[in-house]
């Protein structure tokens, strides 16, 4: 197995702040050549979508997803069933997205040698 980690993000951040640390661990594990990758799940989801919190949310993923791909940290995974639940269609960033079933997240996270969330 490769050197890989996941990181989950089930939540909104609560603050900017929260979402730069995450952004400097995501980027300190990629500069120790660690693939990196990035799930968004449950409330997460909400990131993408400005509507059920409110427009710095938007502004906050944006600039989440520029730095994600200047830095080479890609595709960003969503789980489908959390869009629907929360009724979120994506966006025109949706090419830098990918959605990943509920059903194969147990295999999939198989993949990773480390996974940290909440």
């Amino acid at each position: 197995m490769t050197n890989t980690c996941l990181f989950l993000i089930n939540k909104v951040p609560e603050s900017e702040l929260i979402l730069t640390e995450t952004l400097d661990a995501l980027l300190t594990f990629s500069a120790f050549d660690l693939e990196v990758s990035v799930l968004l799940l449950d409330d997460g989801v909400n990131l993408i979508n400005a509507t059920p919190c409110h427009s710095a949310c938007e502004s906050m993923f944006s600039r989440f997803m520029e730095t994600l791909d200047f830095y080479g940290i890609e595709p960003v995974w969503v789980e489908s069933e959390s869009l629907a639940a929360r009724e979120i269609l994506l966006s025109p960033v949706s090419h830098r997205l990918r959605l990943l079933a509920r059903q194969e997240l147990p295999a999939w996270l198989r993949q990773y040698s480390l996974v940290l969330g909440p």
